[in-house]
């Protein structure tokens, strides 16, 4: 074993020596024509000061929506307010509809829908195919601006929340 284990370690040199370690600009390769694109093309100011950016590529067949909402689990001074908005985001659907119906929607149009929580922002994704782009776009935009936050999706939160009850260290 000791023996095979030498001859491995003396072999790392020979194969490090027949690495190419050419640098890419000496390879001789043609000369790329991109060019960045100017983000100012792709900027949209909203009426409310949010500002997007939109970029179309229509080789794609599936369009992905994503907004972040400054909101984490470090969210200062609002204990539970984010944990609320995310248990309202994932379960709850927008507003003035039933959880029920909103799952409906994203499974006829065969959406891909995450909410995740990071440190400082709550990420929304909706991934659909370009057909549902339109009712896509409409119940996301909805989303955003009413969500359902019910007593219903607080308790939840709370419930996640408490500590578990052999937690003696907890507050």
């Amino acid at each position: 074993m000791r023996r095979l284990l030498l001859t491995a370690v003396a072999a790392l040199p020979m194969l490090a020596a027949a690495q190419e370690l050419t640098h890419p600009t000496r390879l001789g390769l043609p000369e790329s024509d991109f060019e960045r694109p100017d983000p100012a093309e792709y900027e949209l100011a909203l009426d409310n000061g949010l500002v997007a950016f939109v970029a179309e590529a229509r080789q794609v067949p599936l369009v992905t929506m994503t907004a972040f909402i400054r909101a984490g689990t470090v969210d200062d001074g609002h204990e539970g307010a984010a944990e609320a908005l995310l248990e309202a985001l994932r379960t709850a659907g927008p507003s003035g509809s039933a959880p029920a119906d909103f799952r409906l929607a994203l499974s006829r149009m065969t959406a891909d829908y995450r909410v995740d929580m990071h440190a400082e922002w709550t990420e929304i994704s909706l991934n659909v195919p370009t057909e549902d782009f339109d009712a896509a776009l409409d119940l996301f935009a909805y989303m955003l601006v009413s969500p359902s936050i019910t007593s219903a999706s607080l308790e939840r939160a709370a419930a996640k929340a408490r500590p578990a009850g052999d937690d003696l260290g907890a507050e």
